[in-house]
Formats: C-alpha cells, structure tokens, sequence
C-alpha cells in the first residue's frame, strides 16, 4: 500500500517544495558515476508540462514521456548506493541498490479518474497515468504505507520509522501549507478530492483537459 500527495502547483512553488532534497534514479540503470539529477532539470520539463496542461492540451504519456520523468527523492544523497556495474550497448551502468534511511519517497505524474459507483460521484488519483486515453493532472509523491508482515520483513514495526519517513512528511507538511482541496461539481453533484491546489494554479484549473473532458465546474 502507498500514501500520497496529489498536487498542482505552479513550477515556481514546486521548486520551492523541492529545495531540501535531491533527486535521483531508482526505477532503471544509470551510467556509472552518476550521483543524481540536478533539480533544475526535472523542474524545466515540469514546466513544459505545467505550461501545456494549462493550455487544455492532453498529455499522452507515450508521446510526452519526456516530460513525466520518475524520481527518488532524499534530504541525504550520500545514502544512495549503486552498485551491480554492467554493460549495455558499450557503456557502463550501474542499478540502484537502496539506502540506509528506508524506502525513499518518489515523486511521478497522476490521473484524475471520475466515475460514478452506485449512484455517487467518484474521483481518484489511482488509475494508471500511462493507461491509454488517461487525464494526467499532475504530481504526487508517493510513500509506502506498511502492512504488519511488509513490515517485519523490513525489521521495523511501521514505515515512520524510517528515516526517509521524515523525508515524505516535510514534502507534504509544505504542500499542506500551500495548498487546499480541489473540490469539483459533477452532474450537479459537489465532490471534494485528495487533489491539493495552489491558489496560483487554481485560476489555471478549469482549463485542464482532465476538467473539460469530464465536464467538471471547479469551484
């Protein structure tokens, strides 16, 4: 299981919520040597990204998967091991092997799915953002949530034990404090989501593919 912060915020405040961390790889190899990725990178395709969504254009992550990288994400990158060098195509890489703080946090796009399940209004952020025909909104960052047995076989009784724990929640204690509720009227129906908003990205909300598609008033 995972706990979430679903967010839409300009590229300016992400900046902000990222300063106390790195970035780096965790999901493929990287070339050896590497150490992580400057935040400046990541946050000039969140702007690309962000610029087009308030444009009502569709992301479709096939054909702008430049723009939705996947990240790790820590206050302490000299905890981050590599290690298992190989070589592809005549270079040398290595793979990602863990911390010493824990499972660290990730940050990757979401999907707004809204439905209608016996007769009342759905909205979740759970759906796939690479399904195809997917109404990606924006960022979350994602931590696991620990069942009693995943937990033992880390050797802690909860994830908050973790040291990367204090990682996800100085993230989203900044997101809380910036942001609010996106709550939305579907059919006449009023639903508040797990989506938080800026009030600099609110103005820009109604014009998201996400909103026009499923005929969604922002309130």
């Amino acid at each position: 299981m995972y706990q979430t912060v679903d967010l839409v915020i300009t590229p300016e405040e992400m900046a902000e919520a990222l300063r106390p961390f790195k970035l780096f790889i965790s999901n493929t190899h990287v070339p050896v040597g590497y150490g992580y990725t400057p935040t400046d990178d990541f946050l000039s395709g969140y702007k690309s990204l962000y610029d087009m969504l308030c444009r009502g254009e569709h992301i479709d992550s096939r054909r702008d998967h430049a723009l939705l990288p996947h990240f790790s994400v820590t206050s302490d990158i000299d905890t981050v091991r590599y290690g298992r060098r190989h070589t592809y195509e005549g270079r040398e890489y290595v793979l990602y092997e863990g911390t010493d703080r824990g499972i660290p946090p990730y940050i990757a796009p979401f999907a707004l799915s809204v439905y209608t399940e016996d007769g009342k209004v759905c909205a979740s952020t759970r759906a796939s953002y690479m399904a195809e025909g997917a109404h990606i909104m924006g960022y979350q960052m994602v931590y696991p949530r620990l069942g009693k047995n995943e937990a033992a076989s880390h050797g802690v009784e909860s994830e908050k034990e973790w040291a990367s724990y204090n990682d996800y929640m100085l993230f989203r204690e900044h997101i809380m404090g910036i942001t609010s509720a996106l709550t939305i009227i579907c059919g006449g129906v009023k639903k508040k989501t797990s989506v938080r908003i800026s009030d600099n990205a609110k103005e820009a909300i109604p014009r998201f593919d996400c909103i026009q598609s499923y005929g969604l008033t922002v309130v």
